[in-house]
């Protein structure tokens, strides 16, 4: 379990590449407690995706069951759509990025709601990216300020910064930048 916990740790502190090694070692060694196997997976996926290995994070999705907590589930079809975005499977990422906002939406008024506004800030960019939309873009921002707004801890904006660059790799990504700038606010860096 601490390996998990180090392995969450190194993906807030933007260190994608050695929490992928972390967590796969600690899903290794066997978890049988369902719950924080879903955080290793959780945080294993948020770093195969800043690290570039898109295709890899979505071979685990498709392995694992969605996660019964409604959060961790929104942050799974995020996650989604971010893969098949990277993997140009358009239509795909689409459909994730939309199924997002749908769930966004039931639990904007929930406890998690930071973590909400900064999910649902990733599918509007995801969507802005895929349709070339003005408005998602200013949507993404906005929500983006008001995530920051109730919660800028480094490592939750870093968390979801990388997971924002992830996105900014696939073409015409450049245009996200004032999106990563609403979102990286301080955080010069992931690194």
């Amino acid at each position: 379990m601490a390996q998990t916990f180090w392995g969450a740790t190194l993906v807030m502190k933007g260190d994608s590449t050695e929490a992928v090694e972390v967590l796969k070692e600690a899903r290794a060694a066997g978890i049988w407690n369902s719950v924080t196997l879903g955080f290793n997976d959780y945080y294993l996926t948020s770093a195969l995706i800043a690290s570039g290995q898109t295709a890899e994070a979505q071979a685990l999705m498709a392995a694992t069951p969605t996660p019964p907590h409604p959060s961790f589930a929104l942050s799974r079809t995020v996650m989604m759509g971010i893969t098949r975005a990277c993997l140009n499977e358009a239509d795909a990422a689409r459909a994730s990025f939309t199924a997002a906002l749908e769930s966004a939406g039931k639990l904007i008024h929930g406890p998690d709601r930071f973590d909400v506004l900064y999910r649902r800030g990733i599918a509007n960019a995801g969507l802005a990216l895929l349709d070339q939309d003005e408005g998602r873009l200013t949507t993404a921002r906005a929500d983006f300020a008001a995530a920051r707004n109730e919660c800028a801890a480094p490592g939750i904006v870093r968390l979801h910064t990388q997971l924002l660059d992830a996105l900014m790799v696939c073409p015409g990504g450049e245009r996200l930048a004032s999106v990563r700038a609403a979102l990286a606010g301080h955080l010069v860096s992931t690194t």
